[in-house]
């Protein structure tokens, strides 16, 4: 396989397969579907449909908001759906530098997106 090919085959992102992550009506990630539905579960802090993840919008600041999802975060990795922990926080941007939402477990940015 050549190196383009390689690429090519690596490349097969289609955001259909996932969730956005809205936070004050903004995207901040694609969520896979499978760690959508644990999010279920804390209905006061994410809505989660078929297309979307929200996080509530009562959650109005980055103290709050990271306040929030921490325990979710947290009680995700008990349940091993978030396999690793490194306890490090990660701030949820859209560039780097830039303002940020909230800070979550570093390990938990893949499922976050």
């Amino acid at each position: 396989m050549s190196y383009l090919e390689r690429i090519r085959a690596c490349n097969n992102f289609e955001s259909t397969h996932y969730r956005e992550l809205l936070i004050d009506d903004k995207v901040y990630g694609q969520v896979q579907p499978d760690f959508a539905e644990h999010l279920t579960h804390w209905s006061d802090i994410f809505s989660v449909t078929d297309t979307q993840v929200v996080l509530n919008p009562e959650l109005s600041d980055y103290a709050m908001r990271t306040a929030a999802v921490a325990p979710v975060l947290w009680a995700l990795h008990q349940q091993g759906v978030i396999d690793t922990w490194v306890a490090e926080a990660y701030p949820i941007t859209h560039s780097f530098g830039g303002y940020a939402a909230l800070e979550i477990e570093r390990a938990a940015t893949n499922f976050m997106g």
